[in-house]
């Protein structure tokens, strides 16, 4: 089973791994959190204001930066793919890159022409995982369970469940660890 993120912080984790390859340090996260809020509607209307700051770069440049960044490049179909997307919808690349990275999250299982994915997929939910321990100062914590075939269990509370089935190095980060 792939990772499955939901809610306002794995939005704001997604968006700042996406467009800068950082995890924020813990006031800034709690403040994005907190300005994104709870609805799909208001994390939406976050994710096109944090896109808006990158007003400056062409939409190729972006599409490139994004992509790189969650490990989807070299890929010159997708890259060309997402920056028209992202030339259609100007005003809302910051959602584009959100729903891109959203789709990505849950991507390990695929198969067929998508499973050229499911590498990336597996690397950026681990990302995400990493991160949101680091910037939440280890408010989420990484819990393991054996649920049915051995499946492990990470849950984070108020609305983030993250269920992986392979074992997570959690480096460098301040969190608990429960066996």
């Amino acid at each position: 089973m792939p990772a499955a993120f939901f809610g306002p912080a794995p939005a704001v984790t997604m968006l700042n791994r996406a467009f800068n390859d950082i995890s924020p340090a813990p006031l800034v996260y709690a403040n994005q959190v907190g300005v994104a809020g709870q609805s799909v509607e208001s994390i939406n209307a976050f994710a096109i204001l944090y896109g808006n700051a990158y007003g400056g770069l062409s939409d190729i440049a972006l599409a490139s930066r994004a992509l790189a960044n969650m490990g989807l490049l070299p890929d010159a179909d997708l890259l060309l793919g997402v920056a028209d997307y992202m030339a259609a919808n100007h005003e809302a690349r910051g959602l584009v890159v959100l729903q891109i990275a959203q789709i990505l999250s849950i991507s390990e299982p695929d198969t067929g022409p998508l499973a050229k994915y499911s590498k990336a997929a597996l690397a950026w939910n681990i990302e995400l995982i990493n991160s949101l321990a680091y910037s939440s100062e280890g408010k989420y914590r990484l819990s393991h369970s054996t649920g049915v075939q051995g499946m492990e269990e990470a849950a984070f509370g108020e609305g983030l469940t993250v269920d992986i089935d392979a074992p997570l190095a959690l480096v460098g980060v301040n969190t608990e660890v429960c066996y």
